[in-house]
């Protein structure tokens, strides 16, 4: 079981990015805190954090064919909010996923953010 800090470090320890919290307005009706995890080279999104309904999730980029493949497994879905083609969200704590197969999925949405 992750907590949204260890999810954090996770992501900074296997890519080089930085946090940030872009969506977080103080007047904001949202009260979703996302964390957005951007590539250092070139400030694109690479991962986001987020909490809904004390599920904890992480949304990742990955070639279209990748992720055809990986909403077979339970816990991943097309990302609502982002191009449905390209990216996934994943309900870490609730996921067949394993840990290497994140581990995986989070250096492939850093090498397709690179640039």
């Amino acid at each position: 079981m992750y907590t949204r800090e260890q999810l954090i470090a996770l992501v900074q320890d296997h890519t080089a990015t930085h946090e940030t919290y872009p969506f977080n307005k103080t007047n904001s009706h949202e009260t979703i805190i996302w964390t957005v995890m951007k590539h250092t080279a070139s400030n694109k999104i690479t991962a986001m954090i987020f909490e809904r309904e004390a599920v904890l999730y992480l949304t990742l980029k990955l070639t279209p064919d990748h992720v055809d493949e990986m909403i077979k497994t339970r816990g991943i879905t097309r990302a609502y909010h982002m191009n449905k083609r390209h990216w996934i969200t994943i309900a870490v704590n609730d996921t067949e996923a394993t840990k290497q197969e994140m581990l995986g999925m989070l250096a492939e949405s850093e090498r397709l953010t690179k640039q």
